[in-house]
């Protein structure tokens, strides 16, 4: 019996994180800045595995047990794909759509149906299959599946739940990929990010129905019982929120690739980049006109609050269509009141009726993660933001 692949299928939704890990340097000027600690993502997964037969149960508990303090094998059964045709006994080539896995070359991977399976290595991708090294030593139908296989290792104290009966036990893991995924994406990655000002736009809208805002001070107190010394490596105070994504990642492959290619530009906190707040933030007094480069709020609170802070000199103009314009402020003029904005660059020349005033934020992810919720066809990718000073 072999005790370096984990055969069992999770039966909850698994927890995939991807961590760059970063650090905080801070400037003569009292600026944040940031290194790069990892250009890789060190990924990991956790959730549940449920066990019905005894059988499984000790090959499982003997697997874990045999491993210690050592990697094995897992198959990552959320990239996985299906023949779309049998492959017979000697074939080299299975016919599937690669698109939706992330097979790579030189990798192994596991093809399995039921009870049987087989461990391969891959050879040559196509967007239409993939040949292996060496031939197969077993026959599969078109409904068998096929997924890249990681080495991973187990974090501590993993719970093993038992329950009267000898069959069934839950087993909570914690897996870490042995190594780095490298390259994070494929060499073929396609998906680009829109760009404003030199940073990538995060134009993607949150679901939910609270939003959650923090005000982070990076306030360090020291308190000996006299007078609080009260220290901050930052100018101002930053706004933090989680926001939580919908992927679709077998239906939508490319949304997949979008979220993996973004997060290979963040590389954790180090790279900043924008989000509209998706909201009219400002009450308009005097629309922009198409073309023009100048809008009216109704008070003052955009010179008051906001002027002179970084991640809120740029602004989202939107169409009752949804149609955006994303423009720095470049000056600010305040007369009975009101603040007249002037922006760059000018508004595309049309109409421009029933526009809304929004902020586009400079933001940083907050604590170098990217966490992605799998369930059976979607996924649910969440960030911990905040905006930079």
């Amino acid at each position: 019996m072999s005790f370096d692949i984990l055969l069992q299928n999770p039966e909850t939704d698994i927890t995939e994180r991807w961590v760059h890990s970063s650090e905080t340097l801070t400037a003569d000027n009292g600026k944040e800045q940031r290194i790069s600690l990892a250009s890789l993502p060190k990924r990991s997964w956790s959730g549940s595995f449920l066990f019905d037969d005894e059988g499984d149960v000790r090959r499982h508990v003997a697997t874990m047990f045999n491993k210690f303090a050592t990697s094995f094998n897992w198959p990552l059964w959320t990239e996985q794909t299906k023949l779309k045709a049998a492959a017979a006994i000697g074939a080299n080539a299975l016919v599937c759509n690669t698109v939706r896995s992330d097979l790579r070359e030189g990798a192994l991977a596991i093809v399995a149906e039921g009870a049987k399976y087989e461990v391969v290595t891959v050879n040559a991708i196509a967007s239409d299959g993939f040949t292996i090294t060496g031939t197969l030593a077993n026959s599969f139908t078109k409904r068998a599946r096929v997924c890249p296989i990681v080495p991973v290792y187990s974090a501590n104290n993993a719970a093993i739940i038992r329950k009267t009966s000898n069959d069934y036990a839950q087993v909570n893991f914690s897996f870490y990929e042995y190594g780095f995924q490298d390259p994070f994406l494929t060499e073929d990655a396609t998906q680009t990010l829109e760009m404003f000002a030199g940073y990538p736009v995060l134009n993607k809208r949150a679901f939910g129905t609270d939003f959650q805002e923090n005000l982070i001070t990076g306030l360090e107190v020291t308190d000996y019982g006299g007078q609080p010394s009260l220290r901050s490596r930052w100018d101002n105070s930053q706004f933090g929120r989680a926001l939580s994504f919908l992927c679709n990642r077998t239906f939508d492959p490319n949304d997949w690739a979008w979220w993996k290619t973004f997060a290979d530009y963040c590389r954790g906190s180090t790279n900043p980049f924008f989000i509209p707040t998706f909201r009219p933030d400002f009450e308009i007094y005097t629309a922009a006109v198409g073309g023009g480069s100048t809008i009216v709020i109704a008070d003052t609170a955009y010179s008051t609050v906001f002027q002179g802070k970084e991640a809120f000199s740029t602004i989202a103009i939107t169409k009752p269509d949804g149609t955006q314009h994303f423009a720095t402020v470049t000056g600010v003029t305040t007369a009975l009141g009101r603040d007249t904005l002037t922006f760059s660059p000018a508004l595309p020349a049309g109409t421009w009726t029933g526009q809304t005033l929004g902020l586009l934020l400079k933001c940083r992810i907050a604590d170098d993660t990217v966490s992605i919720l799998h369930s059976a066809s979607h996924s649910v990718v969440t960030i911990n933001l905040r905006t930079v000073d």
